[in-house]
């Protein structure tokens, strides 16, 4: 058992974020993302708008009523009278942070990328330089898994949410100050009933607004 537990804890997938699984969710309810998602994927996610990625809107067929007229002569005819209530006010809707959790693979036991990791980040990167997003902030977020020692997991997860910071800043020209990182370990383990689970290994960005 004792082997198998030191294999889970060199395993070096960080996965992708699983909702409505087994156990709690994370403080920020990110939006789970594979590693084969597109710019549009992530952009949305990320509430960045790129205009390549609106969808085509639809112009809703016309609806022809005729209640409310009066049958006669077409002199008399009357449209029916406004409403003379108030316009119902919408509702408040309290503002919803962006987050997206993302499939990124390190080597074993390290915070050294794969191959793999580095064509999602492309993406990631393509998105965060859009002009719309020239003066958005954004956060980096490392989680493991429950395998190992707390403070051995800590250090983990800050080492790899650095290095994705320190690949977006050197591949995209992003200014650091427009990037933070912070690593959380195992503390917010999405699948509590299996902490060694694969969903549990994750990166997670989020939008922190201009």
């Amino acid at each position: 058992m004792q082997a198998v537990k030191s294999f889970l804890l060199m395993c070096g997938a960080v996965g992708v974020l699983v909702m409505g699984g087994v156990g709690t969710a994370t403080a920020e309810d990110a939006t789970p993302l594979t590693k084969n998602a597109s710019e549009c994927d992530i952009s949305t996610a990320l509430g960045i708008a790129k205009p390549e990625c609106q969808a085509v809107p639809v112009t809703p067929e016309p609806v022809f009523k005729s209640r409310g007229l009066q049958l006669g002569n077409p002199d008399q005819m009357q449209m029916p009278e406004a409403s003379a209530k108030e316009p119902v006010p919408r509702p408040h809707v309290a503002h919803q942070s962006h987050s997206a959790a993302f499939q990124i693979n390190f080597e074993f036991g390290s915070a050294r990328l794969t191959g793999d990791a580095t064509e999602i980040l492309n993406r990631i990167g393509a998105v965060l330089t859009a002009p719309t997003a020239a003066s958005v902030k954004f956060r980096i977020t490392g989680h493991t898994d429950g395998v190992g020692s707390a403070s051995r997991n800590l250090k983990l997860s800050e080492q790899r949410a650095e290095a994705v910071k320190a690949y977006l800043i050197s591949n995209f020209n992003i200014d650091e100050t427009r990037l933070e990182s912070m690593g959380k370990g195992s503390r917010e383990l999405l699948n509590r009933a299996d902490p060694g689970a694969a969903e549990n290994r994750r990166v997670e960005i989020t939008n922190l607004g201009g």
